[in-house]
């Protein structure tokens, strides 16, 4: 088959998939003014990031969750996000919602683009075109992109932001220093890669991006600040949206059905939250051994574009923080990297591979299916512990195949 014929073929499954997640979207979009109905499309764009730009436009604290309620026709308190989002998303806050609703949606496709084209390059392959568009095809079928696009979440951006700063931290520092700004507009994203940058070695392009997240920070935040009255209440106002977003079942661990992480792991079969101490401890044991496994093979010469150490970053990334399906995202370079990457196709690869698409291809751990109809208590938790579970044990095994190649080296 022809390169011509393949990227034809390829861009019209990414369209027509595109065009089935944008027809459902709409079907289910939000309705402007009335925030209580439950219609979820767009749903997080407009509680979470075009209402709180808007509110920085207007000299308000979106984090005062009275007052951001009152003026604005939203249905939740936004976040304990970076002030760095509501500056990313003031040009789309410029434009009236509706247009601004149409925009996200585009953007989210192009930035799915993009992912799938550093996917295709961090697997050590040239984005020719077809291949581009066929994983692009593959992301927004898959149950991550599919959230994104239906709910409006930053997913993909913090997607492209990671792996942008994973694959150019060493030959790039400065493109990968805007990687990590723009992943910093979520703590749960830029403290994670910060920590794995700079002890993996890439300190140049951690110092800048943290310099420069810390300028864009000062300069976001300094709007609500200014309307909270100082860095205080700010911060109070901060926990006191979280307080608020904290009641909500999506997010607490016993009854959260679609986190990611082994804490809600953990809670969901206590029956109870861990505790503060357990999600720091786990957060710490992850990150700490990633970082040092990153060090190591980075020691020992593992060349670009370093796929191994980057899929772990990724890995560790997802599971040491809070997130959720529409944050498996990142796992588009190392799923892709397994994929297609040169060399033989092992088991291992394989094992690997099909682990961390259980997020992806899982339609079943929703809240329609789980809430909605009668499911057996034993299937209830197959479903819903099944994403947790194959990450954790993808990351197991990715960190068993690290220190493997740390131990034996890249020249065998």
């Amino acid at each position: 088959m022809s390169p011509r014929l393949r990227t034809i073929l390829a861009a019209i499954a990414f369209a027509a998939i595109s065009a089935l997640v944008a027809a459902r979207t709409v079907a289910n979009l939000n309705i402007p003014g009335q925030p209580t109905v439950e219609r979820f499309g767009l749903q997080d764009f407009r509680d979470n990031f075009y209402y709180p730009s808007v509110a920085l436009l207007d000299g308000r604290n979106p984090w005062n969750y009275d007052d951001y309620h009152a003026h604005y026709p939203v249905d939740r308190p936004l976040p304990p996000y970076s002030p760095i989002s509501l500056l990313l998303n003031v040009p789309l806050a410029f434009l009236p919602y509706g247009a601004a609703m149409a925009a996200d949606f585009l953007v989210n496709l192009a930035l799915l683009v993009l992912l799938a084209a550093l996917a295709v390059r961090g697997s050590g392959l040239p984005a020719e075109p077809w291949r581009v568009l066929l994983v692009a095809a593959a992301l927004v079928l898959g149950r991550p992109g599919h959230m994104t696009l239906y709910i409006g979440q930053c997913s993909a951006l913090m997607a492209v932001g990671c792996t942008t700063a994973l694959l150019a931290g060493r030959r790039r520092p400065w493109l990968a220093a805007l990687g990590l700004a723009a992943a910093c507009a979520k703590p749960s994203y830029g403290g994670p890669l910060g920590v794995l940058m700079l002890c993996r070695g890439d300190v140049r392009a951690f110092l800048l991006g943290a310099a420069l997240a810390a300028v864009l920070g000062v300069v976001s935040g300094f709007g609500p600040l200014r309307a909270a009255g100082g860095l205080g209440p700010l911060l109070e106002s901060m926990r006191g949206s979280m307080r608020v977003v904290a009641t909500d079942s999506t997010f607490n661990e016993p009854t959260s059905l679609i986190r990611l992480d082994p804490v809600s792991l953990l809670g969901r079969l206590l029956g109870r939250p861990p505790g503060t101490l357990v999600n720091v401890v786990l957060a710490v044991v992850i990150l700490g051994a990633a970082a040092l496994l990153m060090r190591r093979l980075a020691a020992r010469g593992e060349p670009e574009p370093r796929p191994i150490s980057n899929s772990l970053g990724c890995l560790a990334i997802l599971l040491a923080t809070y997130h959720q399906p529409y944050d498996a995202l990142i796992l588009a370079l190392p799923v892709t990297a397994l994929l297609l990457m040169p060399g033989p196709f092992t088991a291992r690869r394989a094992v690997l591979a099909m682990l961390m698409l259980v997020p992806a291809a899982n339609y079943l751990a929703t809240f329609t299916l789980l809430e909605r109809f009668d499911v057996p208590w034993f299937a209830w938790l197959v479903i819903s512990e099944s994403n947790a579970v194959a990450l954790a044990l993808a990351l197991i095994l990715g960190m068993g195949l690290a220190w493997e190649r740390a131990r034996r080296g890249f020249s065998t």
